[in-house]
């Protein structure tokens, strides 16, 4: 029950709740949050996102990605897309570094006309990821480097963790 000033909302309680470990509303797999009656709401660390993000992330398009005005919403179908979505989205690789791989994304009819993104792997999780980069940076290390607010030189790091 939600109580208001001049309103009540009453409702039977969830049937199934799932959450990441910072207690957002989150489920790669199924609904995040369902009723009795079937009702569910799809939740991606805690962004509402469409059914189909989560149950068939095997057929997110570059359309998909390119279609979706909201950011969050747009990283999210990112992230399901997983090792595809470079590949998916049309990437071609510009250089290959020892930090990661740069790629260059053609955006269509997309007012930035291109993107770049390094791939590069958690060193303690082995998980990969995309990370979007300014046009203007033409190496993965210097990508990589970016995204600490640093200069390639600068980004000397003894262990990676």
């Amino acid at each position: 029950m939600i109580q208001f000033e001049n309103a009540c909302i009453v409702s039977d309680m969830p049937t199934s709740i799932h959450r990441d470990e910072q207690n957002r509303l989150h489920s790669q797999e199924t609904a995040a949050i369902e009723w009795a009656d079937g009702y569910r709401l799809y939740y991606y660390h805690g962004i509402c996102v469409k059914a189909e993000i989560i149950l068939h992330p095997e057929e997110l398009t570059k359309k998909d990605w390119l279609g979706e005005k909201n950011l969050e919403i747009r990283r999210v179908i990112q992230e399901q897309m997983g090792d595809e979505f470079v590949k998916k989205i049309g990437g071609e690789i510009i250089n290959k570094g020892k930090r990661g791989t740069l790629y260059e994304v053609d955006l269509g009819s997309d007012p930035e006309g291109k993107a770049r993104y390094v791939r590069v792997k958690d060193s303690s999780t082995k998980r990969e990821y995309y990370l979007r980069i300014p046009p203007t940076i033409q190496e993965a290390d210097e990508g990589v480097a970016w995204t600490f607010g640093l200069s390639e030189k600068e980004y000397q790091p003894e262990k990676e963790a």
